[in-house]
């Protein structure tokens, strides 16, 4: 996940933290303008852009959502709190099998063909001796 931080003004913020965890995910890596989360900016100026990124484990199920309401504060003044929240959601999606990974077949018909196939193969063996 990349995080951007911009500040519009009209004046520089300075002490600005980041609580930019997610629920329903472990924080493996972070980098950029922090290398830790929490993270504390100390200062951004106007028109500034801070970029954080972050790499997690999903720890949450399939077909439920990875979540993260993070509002950033900053010791400054700011003419506009209100866009200092961000809501995020990710969808889970079960992890798709390894190239290579046999994956089992719970299917009555397909083992019944597969079988069949087998026993036409030997009997046309038997038959060319």
């Amino acid at each position: 996940v990349t995080w951007s931080v911009a500040n519009s003004g009209p004046q520089a913020a300075s002490n600005i933290q980041l609580p930019l965890n997610l629920v329903g995910a472990q924080l493996q890596t972070v980098s950029g303008a922090c290398t830790t989360l929490p993270c504390s900016i100390a200062s951004l100026a106007v028109g500034a852009t801070a970029t954080v990124s972050a790499t997690y484990l999903a720890t949450a199920t399939a077909g439920t959502s990875i979540t993260a309401n993070p509002r950033l504060t900053s010791d400054s003044v700011d003419c506009v709190p209100a866009d200092n929240q961000l809501a995020l959601s990710i969808p889970v999606q079960a992890a798709a099998p390894a190239a290579g990974t046999p994956v089992p077949v719970d299917d009555r018909r397909a083992l019944a063909l597969l079988l069949a196939a087998l026993l036409l193969v030997g009997t046309l063996a038997l038959r060319r001796r």
